[in-house]
């Protein structure tokens, strides 16, 4: 149960107060190019697999940054399982269908603007 409460905590803290505004404005923050990838749609119950690059650790949080509204970073805890050579598998914390940022992911924070390198979006 208290892990439960400090996953919940934590997602707050990291989404801030209003979790549909990104903690400092979008037009404060560099846009920064980085690949994208495709997750594949899921099947309810099913976990699937994406690349390590687009995995992330935010204060001892795994997530990914998934490309939002406005083509903004949002960071999205997730639940991994067991790592398939260059794939990691996703049980829970994704949809499917959305699109990932990878690569150097050091500078990329909540609400960072993206702009999806040409061709990088693969599947």
């Amino acid at each position: 149960m208290h892990h439960r409460l400090a996953l919940a905590l934590a997602a707050f803290v990291l989404t801030g107060c209003h979790p549909g505004e990104p903690a400092t404005p979008p037009l404060l923050r560099e846009t920064l190019a980085r690949p994208a990838w495709q997750a594949p749609g899921t099947v309810p119950g099913r976990s699937f697999q994406i690349p390590h690059t687009a995995l992330v650790t935010r204060n001892g949080i795994p997530g990914v940054y998934v490309i939002g509204e406005n083509n903004l970073a949002r960071f999205r805890m997730i639940k991994v399982g067991k790592r398939h050579g260059d794939m990691i598998e996703i049980i829970s914390g994704l949809f499917g269908d959305e699109v990932l940022v990878m690569g150097d992911l050091t500078a990329v924070l909540d609400g960072s603007p993206i702009q999806v390198a040409s061709d990088a979006t693969t599947q």
